[in-house]
């Protein structure tokens, strides 16, 4: 079916390289502050937390994409992988508009990205993994485009998760 786009894959990997390690949260939840037991405030790095036992993992990736009548499409997927002690899952949804039809909009989607996480299906519990938003690219000239850039991630302050919202402009040659 041209409408369906359907990919599953066997992954084996090995070495200290995560999957998606570096996100668009990377800045935000490169450093975690927590608090133990005793109400004292312990300092993790990302790498302390994620590459704990990722040695090694095997999984599998899969992926679907749906193009609805040529107006937008829809895409997502989802990974699942393991070693002996740990396992990491990420899912990612993109739901982006077919720009042909509207004049001066270059792009114009919505983002949901859940990286290395327990739970990435946890919607209501959002983690220092969780990011979200939306692009909006407005074309200047051809092949110019400004981008309007939305997205929240989630910093763990020791006390809670905190959203951290962040608003990016930037300018794409499309060539």
């Amino acid at each position: 079916f041209k409408m369906v786009q359907l990919n599953v894959e066997y992954r084996i990997k090995s070495g200290y390289f995560v999957p998606r390690f570096f996100d668009q949260s990377y800045d935000i939840s490169r450093v975690i502050p927590t608090k133990n037991s005793q109400g004292e405030t312990e300092i993790y790095t990302k790498d302390m937390l994620v590459l704990t036992d990722s040695t090694s993992l095997s999984g599998y990736f899969g992926s679907a994409g749906w193009d609805i009548f040529g107006f937008a499409n829809v895409s997502a997927s989802y990974a699942n992988m393991k070693s002996e002690t740990a396992t990491v899952r990420s899912f990612t949804a993109v739901v982006g508009l077919n720009t042909d039809w509207i004049p001066k909009l270059s792009q114009a989607a919505a983002y949901y990205i859940r990286n290395n996480d327990a739970n990435p299906f946890d919607f209501n519990n959002p983690s220092v993994n969780t990011i979200f938003g939306y692009q909006l690219g407005y074309e200047i000239s051809s092949g110019v485009s400004l981008i309007w850039n939305f997205s929240q991630f989630y910093r763990d302050t020791g006390d809670g998760l905190k959203p951290v919202r962040q608003t990016t402009i930037e300018t794409a040659f499309n060539f």
